[in-house]
């Protein structure tokens, strides 16, 4: 592997996403029950710890300097990536990126599947012993040059050869939160944004290449990541590394990690989008105005002529012999056919109904087959790189496979109770104590009375009772989507007959 002068942006996405994940090693904590919150002092007790959490484990600095990865470019064969194509992309990145939208949508992925057990679990985690010492021990890395932590890393290597159980334990780890993955998709990234005005990939297929780039890049930087993280982490023992791994798999790690990544392939691919949009009005204003000094803010030299498909007049017209030929940019009618069919990332799913969470979790139970082909499902649609690798074809498949699994999951059913009715037809006629707990009385159409209590199934869509108030039944209909992500809507039994459909 050769070492060049600045290094992948994707490994700035894996520093994020360990010290993200740094927050969750160690010894869970227990989880105490704690009284229900009204919905507002809930809302500001959730902002507050969310915030708490970010301060707390490096967050807002972390992604306040988001923006230094785009200057970052990587460890990779030179013959794979030319000079200049990575930087010129990093610059049309750098031009779009706004500061603060990967904490922001980090944080409404957090919000939307929030859960306060797990947000315990990981402030409390972040003051245990363990915790702090791996904190420390990431914060130290994430401070270094990159160039700096990648010699130090192949050093760290080099003087203390990795056993195969430490080896084990640090590609466990790079799996769990996907390093490598994230750093080699965050590269095609970069280079996809050049791709139709690169001559190199005219009349290719660029999916093709992409996936060809990929499988070429992979070891180098699956074998820096450990290199890396062997450094960062030398001096936990491997029962602490393994501690830390467990952690990690565990309820309220995968929690983390799971929006943490989700928010930030959302945020970059609005970046990545901006990015296209921009240099294709960079192109359109050099080409009709002829402006070519813009081009020296973006694109470094020996690239900035090639991008205009002219001529470099510092560069030679024959070389070893052979008359060097400018290509010309084709004409619009020869712009490459559209394929019929077109991807649809997952808007193929906006009309599948969700599977409510208890059905769900019926299945988890009773059909493991089932619930097993779900999360691959879910896996496989939150995974956007291999979705771009699938042929057509096999899209269509995958697509059509899962909604005929999501279909048969909506198809199971629980055993149904006389309170499983439309909301419409129920009606909140008393609030009681009994001991230390609240019970609604419950009438339902044809004056039949019910007494309910929290946790009970109620309503025509699995809605289970959240709370009982003085006035009102809180109901939360919760539901899994197809990417996993576990969706809330509330409904209010309120001292009325009128529907709340």
């Amino acid at each position: 592997m050769k070492l060049r002068s600045k290094w992948v942006a994707g490994f700035f996405s894996w520093a994020l996403c360990i010290a993200a994940a740094g927050m969750m090693a160690g010894p869970v904590p227990s989880e105490g029950s704690t009284p229900p919150l009204s919905e507002d002092a809930a809302s500001n007790e959730q902002n507050e710890l969310l915030e708490e959490l970010f301060q707390l484990g490096g967050f807002n600095d972390l992604f306040e300097h988001r923006d230094s990865a785009f200057v970052e470019t990587g460890t990779l064969p030179d013959s794979e990536v030319p000079q200049g194509e990575l930087e010129l992309a990093v610059n049309f990145v750098r031009r779009v990126y706004q500061a603060g939208e990967f904490r922001d949508t980090v944080k409404e992925r957090l919000v939307k599947s929030y859960n306060r057990g797990h947000m315990e679990t990981l402030l409390n985690w972040y003051r245990s012993p363990l915790g702090m010492k791996i904190t420390l021990l990431e914060t130290e890395a994430l401070r270094m040059n990159p160039a700096e932590k990648m010699t130090v890393g192949k050093k760290y290597v080099k003087e203390n050869p990795l056993n195969a159980s430490r080896k084990a334990l640090l590609g466990k780890l790079d799996k769990l939160i996907e390093i490598t993955d994230v750093s080699v998709a965050t590269i095609q990234s970069y280079l996809r944004i050049l791709a139709a005005d690169n001559p190199r990939y005219q009349g290719q297929s660029v999916d093709s290449l992409m996936v060809s780039l990929g499988k070429k890049i992979e070891p180098h930087i699956r074998q820096a990541v450990q290199e890396v993280s062997a450094y960062t982490y030398r001096d936990l023992t491997d029962q602490e590394l393994e501690t830390y791994y467990n952690v990690l798999a565990g309820k309220a790690g995968s929690w983390l990690i799971k929006a943490y990544l989700a928010g930030s392939r959302e945020a970059w691919s609005q970046v990545v989008l901006r990015a296209k949009d921009f240099q294709s009005r960079l192109y359109t204003q050099v080409e009709s105005k002829g402006e070519y000094q813009l081009l020296r803010d973006f694109a470094p030299p020996g690239r900035r002529y090639a991008l205009i498909r002219k001529r470099d007049p510092f560069m030679p017209l024959v070389i070893d012999g052979e008359i060097q030929v400018t290509q010309k940019k084709k004409e619009a009618s020869e712009a490459p056919k559209v394929a019929k069919y077109t991807k649809g990332y997952g808007r193929e799913f906006r009309n599948t109904p969700n599977i409510p969470e208890p059905i769900f979790r019926k299945i988890e139970k009773d059909d493991p087959e089932l619930f097993s082909d779900l999360e691959f499902y879910a896996k496989l649609f939150n995974n956007r790189s291999k979705l771009k690798e699938m042929s057509n074809k096999d899209y269509q498949s995958a697509v059509k496979k899962y909604k005929g699994l999501i279909e048969q999951a909506n198809g199971t059913k629980l055993l149904p109770t006389p309170l499983q009715a439309n909301y419409g037809s129920l009606k909140l006629v008393g609030v009681i104590w009994k001991g230390s707990e609240r019970v609604a009385l419950v009438e339902i159409q044809g004056n039949k009375g019910h007494t309910v209590k929290k946790g009970v199934l109620i309503g025509p869509k699995y809605g289970v009772v959240d709370s009982i108030q003085r006035d009102e039944i809180v109901v939360k209909e919760n539901s899994r989507d197809y990417l996993g992500n576990i969706v809330t809507k509330k409904k209010e039994i309120e001292f009325s007959a009128q529907s709340q459909e």
